[in-house]
Order: C-alpha cells, then sequence, then structure tokens
C-alpha cells in the first residue's frame, strides 16, 4: 500500500478527508480510498485538527449497536 508515497495532499485530498472523518468512515476505509497507509492518514487527518475515533472509542461505538445485540443470547 505505498503507491501513495511522497505525492503531496492537495486540498481537494485534505477537504475530502475531513469529510470522510465528519461521516463517520472508518480510517481503514479512508486508507483504501487514498491507496496509503493507515499511519498516513491518521496522521493528516491529526495535522488538519480532524482526528479519527481512537481505537476503544471506536470499538465502544459498535459494541452499543444493535448488532452487537446477538452476544447477549
Amino acid at each position: 500500500m505505498r503507491p501513495r508515497k511522497n505525492k503531496p495532499w492537495t486540498d481537494d485530498d485534505s477537504e475530502r478527508l475531513k469529510a470522510l472523518v465528519a461521516s463517520g468512515a472508518s480510517v481503514l476505509r479512508a486508507a483504501a480510498i487514498f491507496d496509503c497507509s493507515i499511519g498516513a492518514i491518521r496522521e493528516r487527518a491529526r495535522a488538519l485538527g480532524t482526528p479519527f475515533p481512537t481505537k476503544s472509542e471506536a470499538r465502544r461505538k459498535y459494541a452499543d449497536s444493535p448488532s452487537s445485540l446477538w452476544r447477549n443470547y
């Protein structure tokens, strides 16, 4: 997953990344869209002031979702 190496981020890329974070997309999905590493995506989002949720925050979010209710049976 290194094709983006040394390719600078454009303003459009930055805006698109901000929109992905705001819509609740996962960092994995963003990495696939931009064809670069998860670390690079997290770093860029943090630099833009819109970081992705931490892993523990994301787990908590999905643990409370209706699809996880089957675990109670």
